[in-house]
Order: structure tokens, then sequence, then C-alpha cells
């Protein structure tokens, strides 16, 4: 006689009992701590409503696209800075002048006073600087940036000579 039995069962009953541990550590935890997930729910709750029907809350409106303010035009480098470099001298004997261009390459001047030269410059992190001397006399040399004095020295002797130094092209301020 053929003994026919239903297994159909038996796999799950395996699978069960495989599952059972983590079953009852999950009831376990959901019995004991139970209180943390209603916490948990009741303040998502909450958060949701008052974000809702507050008044102060930016949500998007329907039916209007949002609209950006325009924006200001970015500049990369800073406007250009005017330098103009001058030497007076209360006689007419030659005077020897140095400077330092718009590139920042020393450049020379002999002649005679009154002397003026003028350069323009972008870079903030640039040194302006000229140096005057003279075989008698007083002797003066300015650095104007923008209009105003940035540095100025005078100096009066046999051989006067003078040094006017800008470090850095910032906002104009007469240095002493």
């Amino acid at each position: 006689m053929l003994d026919v039995t239903d297994d159909t069962s038996g796999g799950r009953d395996a699978q069960f009992e495989r599952s059972k541990p983590l079953k009852t550590a999950l009831v376990f935890l959901v019995k004991r701590h139970g209180w943390i997930y209603l916490l948990i729910l009741a303040l998502w709750c909450g958060a949701t409503g008052y974000v809702l029907t507050r008044d102060q809350v930016a949500l998007p409106e329907t039916g209007r696209k949002p609209q950006r303010p325009p924006h200001a035009a970015l500049t990369l480098s800073p406007p250009p800075k005017s330098i103009s470099y001058e030497v007076t001298s209360s006689t007419p004997s030659p005077i020897t002048i140095t400077y330092l261009d718009g590139e920042g390459q020393t450049q020379r001047f002999t002649g005679s006073a009154p002397w003026r030269a003028q350069i323009t410059s972008r870079d903030i992190a640039s040194a302006a600087g000229v140096t005057a001397l003279s075989d008698g006399g007083t002797l003066t040399c300015r650095i104007v940036v923008d209009g105003s004095v940035a540095d100025e020295k005078t100096q009066t002797g046999s051989t006067p000579s003078v040094i006017c130094i800008l470090n850095a092209l910032q906002p104009s301020t007469r240095v002493q």
C-alpha cells in the first residue's frame, strides 16, 4: 500500500520555527517600548499640523510661479584706481625720479620739476611708489589715488631725497 501524506505545511512550519525568535523579539520591543512609537507619531502629527496652519511658514502658492529678484552684477575685479605720482622741487636743478608703472615695472626719469605721471591699476595687491633725488633745495613727492592724497613726503637740504610708497590700493587714506 502506498502511504500518501500531505507535506505542504512542513515547509511553512520550518520557516515559522526559524522566524519565531525574531517575532518574539519584535513583540517584546513593541510591548515594552510602545510608548516611544506613539510619541514619535504624535510629534510628527503635531509638526505637520503646525506647518500647515501657520501663516508665516513659506509655502508655495498654487497657480503662480515663484519669481527670483534680479541678481546684482557680479564683478570679479575691483574698479580701476587712478594713481598719480607728483614730484616738485624748489630749485631748477635736475632731479632723478624712479617709479613703479601700472605693470609693477620700475621706470626712470631724469629732468626738471615739476614732474607728474598717471597710471591706472585694477590690482589691489600691487604696490605703487616713487623716489626722487635732487642737488639741493626742497623736494616733495606725492601719490594721489582717485583724487585723494595717499602719501606725501618733503625733504630740504643740499641733496634731498624723498620716497613715497603705497603698499596696496585700498580705499584712499592719507598716510602720515
